[in-house]
C-alpha cells in the first residue's frame, strides 16, 4: 500500500470519497476538488467560476461510476457529471421543481437498473436521461413518503444501501403508519 501526500500531488490531505473506476483510475474525493491518479501522477479538477464546464464545487462527498463509464460526483454545489472531457453540474434553483431540492449533494447511487440517484439534505433525487435532469422526491408529509416509496419499489431501490439512518427512519415510519408493505428486497 502506497500512501499518497500533497508532496505527491494530492490537492488536500483530508480524502472523503476514493473510487477506483473501470479505467483503473484512482479518485480522491478532497474539501479542495476532485483528484485523478494514474499511479504516477495527480490531475486535479477544480471549480472554476464562470466555466460551466468544471466541477460544479471544490467539496466533494460521494464519487460513482455509473455502467456507461461516466462518473458522478456529489458536491457541496449540486452533482456534476464527468464524461472524461469536462463536467456537466446539476444543481438547486430555488423556485425551480426541476432542479436537485438542495445543493449539498452527500451520496450518490446507482441502483440494479443504472438508474442514477442523488441523495441531499432535502430529499432524494432521480436522473432522468431522456430529459437530462433530476426529478425530485421531497420528504414532505406522508403523501410524499409515499410517491417516495412507490417509486423506490418500482426501481427495486435497496432501502437497506440508503446511507442516512434518519432518511431510513422516516421513510419506514411514513410506510408504516400508512400501512404500505414496500417489500425492498435484496434480490
Amino acid at each position: 500500500f502506497t500512501h499518497l501526500s500533497l508532496e505527491d500531488g494530492l490537492s488536500q490531505s483530508s480524502v472523503q470519497p476514493i473510487l477506483q473506476d473501470s479505467r483503473g483510475f484512482m479518485w480522491f474525493g478532497t474539501q479542495d476538488g476532485l483528484n485523478r491518479y494514474d499511479g504516477y501522477n495527480f490531475v486535479v479538477y477544480r471549480n472554476a467560476p464562470g466555466d460551466p464546464a468544471s466541477l460544479g464545487g471544490n467539496n466533494v462527498r460521494a464519487i460513482i461510476e455509473d455502467p456507461s463509464g461516466f462518473l458522478w460526483i456529489g458536491t457541496s454545489r449540486g452533482i456534476s457529471r464527468f464524461d472524461g472531457n469536462g463536467f456537466r453540474t446539476y444543481d438547486h434553483r430555488p423556485g425551480d421543481s426541476t432542479t436537485l431540492p438542495a445543493d449539498h449533494v452527500t451520496q450518490v447511487y446507482v441502483d440494479r437498473s443504472d438508474v442514477v440517484w442523488a441523495v441531499t439534505a432535502r430529499g432524494l433525487s432521480r436522473y432522468e436521461p431522456a430529459v437530462d435532469r433530476f426529478v425530485v422526491f421531497p420528504r414532505r408529509g406522508a403523501a410524499g413518503w409515499l410517491r417516495l416509496a412507490r417509486e423506490l419499489r418500482a426501481q427495486r431501490f435497496d432501502l437497506l444501501l440508503l446511507p442516512q439512518v434518519s432518511f431510513k427512519a422516516g421513510l419506514v415510519a411514513a410506510l408504516a403508519r400508512a400501512d404500505v408493505k414496500v417489500g425492498f428486497d435484496r434480490a
